[in-house]
């Protein structure tokens, strides 16, 4: 499977065939990492157990992503600014999010690793909640309504012009 991919890879992100060929070789070897423990856990639990909980396990996650951010970021901000304003609040998050394995790194010097992770995952949570406690309720409200009340009566087009 890897072999049909990586050219795909190679072309639409535009990587050497060194970069390839790493990123083929870490995804070999976590796989065969995680064939390693999933099969001590079929060993233990038993193999139809265990694909069932991988069923279930990956169903429930995918059945997650259908509450994903786009359907209720493009309803937070008027019509011609969304795509901006969804990609900043996007891109904040994940640079927000790129500086816990940093805190992984210099929490865990000082206890151990597991508890460093469990506060860098709690601390996460905690912010997640706090953010979403923090969204306006559109409920009942029209678009036409809310774009009017973002704008003072203008035109998106004239309240959001470079000029």
């Amino acid at each position: 499977m890897n072999s049909f991919v990586i050219p795909t890879v190679i072309s639409l992100w535009g990587l050497s065939r060194g970069e390839a060929g790493r990123i083929g070789t870490v995804t070999l070897l976590i796989s065969s990492l995680g064939g390693r423990f999933s099969g001590t856990l079929a060993d233990k639990f038993g193999r139809v157990k265990m694909l069932q909980i991988t069923i279930l396990w990956y169903s429930f996650f995918i059945f997650l992503c259908a509450f994903g951010w786009d359907p209720f970021m493009t309803e937070l901000y008027p019509t011609e600014i969304h795509g901006t304003r969804q990609s900043f609040c996007y891109n904040a998050g994940r640079a927000a999010g790129s500086l816990f394995p940093t805190m992984v790194r210099y929490l865990s010097q000082v206890q151990a690793l597991g508890i460093s992770i469990a506060i860098c995952s709690a601390t996460t949570f905690r912010l997640m909640i706090v953010m979403l406690l923090l969204l306006p309720e559109r409920r009942g409200r029209s678009l036409a309504t809310l774009e009017t009340a973002a704008t003072g009566d203008r035109s998106l087009s004239h309240a959001y012009s470079r000029n």
